[in-house]
């Protein structure tokens, strides 16, 4: 029984840390992700430290709030990408629900404006 316990502790610590880090790379307060996900604040910060183990409908309000998907928060092999700045991070994370011909306008426009930049 402790091993299970112990499990479950682990596994809500890794969810906690995995849904401050997203909420590190949107710059976004406990209190500004609790008032989208229409969540306690408090709540919040139990769940970011690993104190309590939200439900599945709570992950998903989270989720959405964070504009990411449940399997990007439980992907807990993800290290984020080495060498980018949170800045560089942050775009990722807004263009990985797009698709792919939405990227390819993005990368052109990013592209044109990188080459202005330099004239």
């Amino acid at each position: 029984m402790d091993e299970s316990k112990n499990k479950n502790s682990e596994i809500s610590v890794k969810t906690g840390a995995r849904i401050r880090y997203f909420r590190g790379i949107k710059r976004m307060s406990q209190e500004e992700l609790a008032l989208n996900a229409d969540i306690n604040p408090a709540y919040i910060g139990h769940i970011e430290r690993g104190l309590k183990c939200p439900t599945v409908a709570t992950l998903e309000k989270v989720c959405n709030a964070l504009g990411i998907t449940l399997s990007q928060l439980l992907d807990f092999e993800d290290k984020g990408i080495s060498g980018c700045s949170a800045a560089q991070q942050r775009l990722l994370l807004a263009v990985s629900a797009l698709d792919e011909n939405e990227v390819d306008v993005i990368t052109e426009a990013v592209v044109s404006m990188l080459k202005l930049k330099k004239q």
